[in-house]
This record gives C-alpha cells, sequence and structure tokens, in this order.
C-alpha cells in the first residue's frame, strides 16, 4: 500500500500539471518489481507445504502464463494491429 501510494505521489510530482485531476504516467512496470519478493514469499511457502498442497504451484505458473499472454497480445494489438 505505501508503495502504491509513493508511486501515484512521485507520478502526480514528476509528470502532471498543478491541480490535475487524473496522475499521469502511471505504468504496471511500476508496481512489478514489488511483485518478485512477494513470489519468493510464496514459493517458500509452499515448498515448504508441497506435500500437503501439490496443486497450487501448478496454478501460479499457469495464471503467471495467462498474464504473460495477455500482455503479449495486447502490445500486440496496441502497436502492430
Amino acid at each position: 500500500i505505501i508503495h502504491t501510494f509513493a508511486v501515484f505521489t512521485l507520478m502526480y510530482i514528476t509528470f502532471n500539471p498543478v491541480k490535475n485531476n487524473i496522475i499521469n504516467g502511471v505504468h504496471g512496470r511500476y508496481f512489478a518489481i514489488f511483485l518478485l519478493p512477494l513470489f519468493v514469499i510464496l514459493f517458500q511457502y509452499f515448498h515448504k507445504y508441497s506435500k500437503k498442497i501439490k496443486y497450487i504451484p501448478i496454478v501460479i505458473i499457469l495464471l503467471i502464463n495467462i498474464s504473460l499472454m495477455i500482455s503479449v497480445f495486447t502490445v500486440m494489438e496496441r502497436f502492430y494491429f
């Protein structure tokens, strides 16, 4: 939550006119770097309890692949078609 507030505040201060109602310049890449520690913690948790929870890592890998495919298709649609 603190990171999100910091990103929006810095984008507002850096790239927007004073008293602008919309914060321009915020992209997902500014939030993605802080997801890495979350994935590390989840991986350690699932590795510790992997005998009890066998399907969760597969679900996480599938969700990551689906989100990457959506990102690739979005970029292709936006810039190439």
